[in-house]
């Protein structure tokens, strides 16, 4: 049995491996290597999101994976800096344009929550507490993402 061999069908129709790599605290110059090793060893879900800093790096291990894009599935995730439903699109786009890729398989929020918006991953108050975003209200980012 490999180890894409177990899926789960999503609501759309996709079937999604249930074991996959993620790429969190991938450390810069290995993750490339750690992605192309688990895809030509038989996995076929990758994880991975904007904030880990990493995606291109990801696409670049997708790519020497040597395995058709159709036979993969691609999750990312949208950063909470970029809730706002104008701020959606650009940063999907961004995302694909790191990873090389037309598409992604599934995109999620990230964190149900979503912080003030910019370029500053963790915004914080002056007391250090971050800095929430309390006017997007989470079906907004929502309906932005199905668009």
């Amino acid at each position: 049995m490999s180890v894409s061999s177990t899926m789960v069908s999503l609501n759309n129709g996709l079937k999604m491996p249930i074991l996959g790599l993620g790429t969190w605290k991938s450390k810069p110059g290995e993750v490339q290597a750690a992605v192309a090793h688990a895809i030509k060893s038989g996995y076929r879900h990758i994880d991975c999101a904007a904030v880990y800093g990493n995606e291109k790096e990801v696409g670049e291990g997708i790519k020497a994976g040597g395995v058709d894009r159709g036979d993969l599935f691609i999750t990312s995730k949208l950063w909470n800096t970029k809730h706002h439903p104008e701020d959606v699109e650009g940063a999907c786009k961004e995302t694909l344009s790191d990873l090389g890729l037309d598409y992604l398989d599934l995109y999620l929020i990230h964190w149900p929550v979503g912080f003030e918006r910019g370029d500053n991953k963790f915004p914080k108050n002056e007391d250090g507490t971050v800095r929430y975003d309390v006017d997007t209200h989470p079906t907004d980012t929502w309906l932005a993402m199905e668009k």
